[in-house]
């Protein structure tokens, strides 16, 4: 079994932040300019490995041995998808509780190829149905949430929701208002997820903020970790350039 660290990278400094936190023996693989989309479509789910864990550039893991349990527990018990609602679990997400938002996910991607279908995601599952909300872990819904389709992910995660197991964690606000803890299987705490990486390095409260949140993740006192000149040179006209063109191709020729 083929298991792969995939993360959607906007940003090479924050990336080589994150995977500092990771220390799983899996390969891990940055994906550039790509958006949330065709991220899942493209990368995710026609990578070549059978389970991906996906983790946003804002995430740091802080106990790596619970997320090693996580994804025993997840494959002993043939979830195919697993994270945390993105809605009516923590307050900054109020959307709609059958996506598992995607800045941790353990997807098993080698079962989801066998149905996947976009032409029949987005024909069945692009609007809400009355019969998709039993799919809801309404023992975790303890604030607001919306069956909405307010990201453009949303349609592939109610399939998966409603068309495989899904593991739907827990997780608690971080003590600074925004970030996220997120809490295993055991209801125990094994990552901190800081939101609005698009900030980072632009806006200094969220750098600073999200620059603490690594240091707490991983007990150091200051930041050593540096990218190369080349890749934050990418970065720069990357997304400056040439990611709006991509965008605008995928969704023109591929429909996304």
């Amino acid at each position: 079994m083929k298991i792969m660290i995939l993360t959607r990278s906007m940003n090479s400094k924050l990336y080589d932040l994150s995977m500092a936190t990771v220390q799983l023996d899996y390969r891990k693989k940055k994906c550039r300019f790509t958006s949330a989309d065709s991220y899942l479509y493209d990368r995710v789910v026609n990578s070549r490995a059978d389970i991906v864990i996906n983790i946003d550039e804002d995430a740091f893991v802080i106990d790596n041995n619970r997320l090693k349990n996580l994804l025993t527990y997840v494959l002993d018990n043939d979830y195919v998808n697993c994270g945390v609602s993105d809605g009516g679990v923590i307050p900054i997400r109020k959307h709609n509780p059958l996506v598992t938002n995607p800045f941790f996910n353990i997807i098993n991607v080698a079962k989801v190829r066998e149905k996947f279908d976009l032409k029949n995601i987005k024909e069945n599952y692009s609007e809400h149905r009355k019969e998709f909300e039993k799919f809801t872990p309404f023992d975790l819904m303890r604030g607001e949430y919306a069956y909405d389709y307010y990201e453009p992910y949303v349609a592939f995660f109610v399939w998966m929701a409603t068309n495989f197991k899904t593991l739907y964690l827990d997780a608690d606000t971080h003590k600074d208002g925004i970030s996220t803890i997120l809490k295993d299987h055991d209801n125990q705490p094994f990552m901190l997820h800081s939101w609005y990486s698009r900030f980072y390095g632009v806006d200094e409260h969220h750098t600073q903020r999200i620059n603490n949140l690594y240091l707490e993740a991983t007990g150091k006192k200051e930041i050593t970790t540096k990218s190369s000149a080349l890749d934050l040179m990418i970065d720069k006209y990357g997304n400056k350039y040439f990611y709006p063109l991509k965008y605008r191709w995928e969704r023109k020729v591929l429909g996304y």
